[in-house]
């Protein structure tokens, strides 16, 4: 009977886990234009060699990615390299619902009941429901922390063995080499946990040299082929840059990555308090798509007051009763204070990196407010919050974003697309995700006049002189007061460009329904 049990018991994740690939995969939405780094990452694991893309940052990400794309292709000659992306993160996504629900319900104590709707929470929480279809790094680095803290659960319900202690050094060094931030969870709350539980300080020491034995040895091995003139460690700490925001811009980057958001920028009034608190992000692309979807917009703005009302009223019913006893000897406690202190410090207004924490948020949610809302209210009050929290996800979030006929990137970029050669250049000053998105899909040499000006200005000579011609883009030649408030000196030497070569630039594309306008610039 225990035998057939356990059959049964693995045949029903396998069937979930077939249930959920099939869920993100069918919810792949149309629109991309949320994306800022996917099509970057896609076009470098297409078109770059493995030592152009080992960056310190993510060392082994675009590498592993690379080598997939080539075995894939080898069966598939036209296998395309973003889809293969996205396949693996929807793969990965479910993969690590799975394991969220078991850890809860094993590990944590947590009732079946509790852990599913915990689980199914996290799974259509809106930032985790996005991303578990995209070409990120995330979602397969969030894989491996989970990875970590099941192995370190497993360690400490073995006494701290040797077999399960070395599986979770060997977790703890991948997660980082995936991903060098995961290092707040493996490197600091995984060995803060260990010793909170009272393990031995020379055991605990030896793990972590361990952990940063492996992780330098490989470190050292790309070293080898860097080709700029910095130290060894200059290599280890690069690819981590402070980012400017004030600490308050992470409540509503939180709130949006748990609650879709997509539905505010239908309403001018939001939009432009949005751009007073945070005036360097623009917001063209959520506002083109938002502006299609006025009646979804009223339904979603429904949808999640409906939400927030019945959080706060739980929130309410239990004040009395919420204990955090024992908050930080709990891995996941740790891991979402400490990781939620490091991007306070270092990055605290850019929902992606936020998204770290999104496991560590609802584990801790199930594990200390859930039994209490089931106890001082009532089962189907909770149901009620988690079937609403994923109604609004899908109207608020989900149908935003379906059609690909609402995606700015590529109304932007349509006509150059197909008439742009490899011959020619495009100089653009749209977002991350425009750009990257015109350089996948398209055949010219692309550049961003905000970053890569004087870079943009001389492969202009050399294209005008080479009988290339020179597109740029309706947002180049009419630039926000976004990218004059984000950056004042990129935006003064672009509008100095325009008067001088304003008779040498023309409309050659007028904008159509389906495209922007694209003008031609003969350098003089």
């Amino acid at each position: 009977m225990k035998s057939r049990f356990f059959i049964v018991n693995k045949a029903a994740y396998v069937a979930v886990f077939f249930a959920l690939v099939c869920f993100y995969l069918l919810s792949f939405p149309g629109n991309r234009s949320e994306n800022d780094d996917g099509y970057f990452y896609a076009y470098a694991i297409r078109s770059y060699d493995y030592v152009s893309i080992l960056f310190p940052r993510y060392l082994l990400f675009l590498p592993t990615f690379k080598g997939l794309l080539s075995l894939v292709q080898w069966f598939m000659p036209s296998a395309d390299a973003y889809l293969l992306m996205c396949m693996v993160s929807a793969i990965a996504s479910a993969i690590s619902v799975l394991l969220f629900y078991f850890l809860l319900k094993t590990y944590f104590q947590l009732s079946t009941v509790l852990a599913r709707l915990c689980a199914i929470s996290f799974m259509c929480s809106y930032g985790y429901w996005r991303y578990a279809v995209e070409a990120e790094v995330y979602t397969v680095s969030l894989l491996f922390c989970l990875l970590t803290v099941f192995a370190a659960c497993v360690s400490m319900a073995n006494g701290f063995h040797w077999k399960p202690l070395m599986m979770t050094a060997l977790l703890a060094a991948i997660s980082v080499l995936w991903y060098k931030p995961a290092g707040v969870v493996v490197l600091v709350a995984v060995p803060v946990y260990f010793l909170l539980q009272k393990i031995a300080a020379v055991q605990i020491a030896a793990w972590s040299i361990l952990v940063a034995v492996i992780v330098l040895c490989v470190y050292a091995v790309a070293f080898q082929f860097n080709e700029t003139n910095i130290s060894f460690w200059q290599y280890i700490n690069s690819g981590i840059e402070q980012s400017p925001g004030h600490v308050l811009n992470a409540l509503p980057v939180v709130s949006s990555n748990v609650v879709s958001l997509n539905f505010i920028y239908a309403f001018p009034p939001v939009v432009q308090l949005i751009e007073q608190w945070f005036p360097g992000k623009q917001l063209v692309e959520e506002v083109y798509t938002a502006k299609q979807h006025a009646s979804l917009a009223l339904l979603a703005a429904c949808t999640g007051a409906l939400f927030f009302s019945l959080a706060l009223f739980v929130i309410w019913q239990i004040r009395r009763s919420i204990s955090l006893h024992g908050f930080l000897k709990n891995p996941f406690s740790l891991w979402l204070v400490m990781y939620t202190i490091a991007l306070l410090i270092v990055d605290p207004g850019s929902p992606e990196p936020w998204l770290m924490i999104q496991p560590a948020l609802f584990a801790v949610f199930g594990i200390y407010f859930f039994p209490l809302i089931v106890k001082h209210t009532s089962k189907q009050l909770l149901y009620a919050l988690v079937i609403v929290l994923c109604l609004h996800n899908f109207v608020g979030g989900y149908l935003f974003i379906k059609n690909p006929n609402e995606d700015y990137t590529r109304f932007q970029s349509a006509w150059l697309i197909n008439n742009a050669t490899e011959k020619d250049m495009v100089i653009s000053l749209g977002s991350a995700s425009a750009v990257r998105y015109l350089l996948y899909y398209g055949q010219a040499k692309v550049f961003t006049g905000e970053q890569q000006f004087a870079q943009a200005m001389l492969a202009a000579k050399q294209v005008h002189q080479q009988g290339g011609k020179i597109y740029l883009t309706d947002d180049f030649v009419h630039p926000s007061a976004t990218v004059q408030r984000r950056n004042a000196a990129a935006f003064s030497l672009v509008k100095n460009m325009l008067q001088q070569q304003q008779a040498n630039i023309h409309l050659l594309h007028p904008q159509e329904a389906t495209a922007a306008a694209v003008y031609l610039w003969k350098p003089q």
